[in-house]
């Protein structure tokens, strides 16, 4: 998004100064139509929000990304299942679990208005031009495609991993602030008794915002309301 609005080479000392978080968003860059400000945030939805976009991933691949962060970081010493227990029922963060986090923005005053654009990690990594093209076009800028499509270029997995080389962040002394981006990787690193750990507390959300959840599609094939109510949700 820095280099769509700026058109300059986007490094992380770059973002972090142009497009500031809530506290010092005014050192900001007034990139925005009348002279607005694109403002990074991890917060939960507050009333000053009037107009946001909203990037969710789906929570278990959320999980173990924050789980090898905070990890490198030292902040969190314990294995996977003591996380998972922490990450959706106690404070691993300032910014709630992860399944309050998304209800907050999802239930807020703006949802499901024009206010309010919920994007898709997912949706980034499959067609990142299409996504940021509709970011663009949310924000009611006016964008060259070549620009949208030289950002997309200038920041993929592998270039980012060159700019963190570059310029290292606190995760990167024992492990990467850049990892692999995966797209569903818990399918394969999550036991069967995390995954219904995991659902047990935020499958509700998981399948609110289309994800799969297994224990209530195994509900569905016993019980008809059952798949409807899965299915309003999705």
């Amino acid at each position: 998004m820095y280099e769509i609005l700026t058109g300059q080479e986007a490094g992380f000392a770059a973002v972090n100064a142009g497009i500031r978080g809530v506290g010092r968003h005014t050192l900001g860059l007034r990139a925005l139509p009348e002279n607005g400000r694109l403002i990074a945030t991890h917060e939960q939805y507050r009333k000053e929000y009037k107009r946001a976009i909203y990037l969710v991933r789906d929570g278990r691949d959320v999980a173990l990304s924050e789980f090898a962060y905070t990890s490198a970081l030292e902040f969190f010493q314990g294995d996977l299942d003591q996380f998972l227990q922490t990450f959706l029922c106690g404070k691993i963060s300032g910014f709630a679990p992860w399944h309050r986090h998304v209800s907050s923005w999802l239930d807020s005053p703006i949802a499901e208005t024009e206010r309010l654009m919920v994007v898709h990690y997912e949706d980034l990594r499959q067609n990142p031009v299409q996504g940021f093209t509709s970011i663009a076009e949310f924000l009611g800028l006016d964008v060259d495609p070549k620009r949208i499509q030289r950002a997309v270029t200038n920041n993929s997995l592998e270039q980012m991993k060159k700019k963190e080389v570059a310029e290292p962040q606190k995760a990167s002394m024992k492990d990467r602030f850049v990892r692999n981006g995966f797209v569903q990787g818990w399918r394969s690193k999550l036991t069967d008794q995390q995954l219904e750990f995991i659902e047990q507390h935020a499958g509700s959300v998981l399948a609110r915002l289309g994800y799969p959840v297994f224990s209530q599609q195994q509900t569905a094939v016993h019980s008809g309301p059952a798949l409807q109510r899965t299915s309003s949700l999705s």
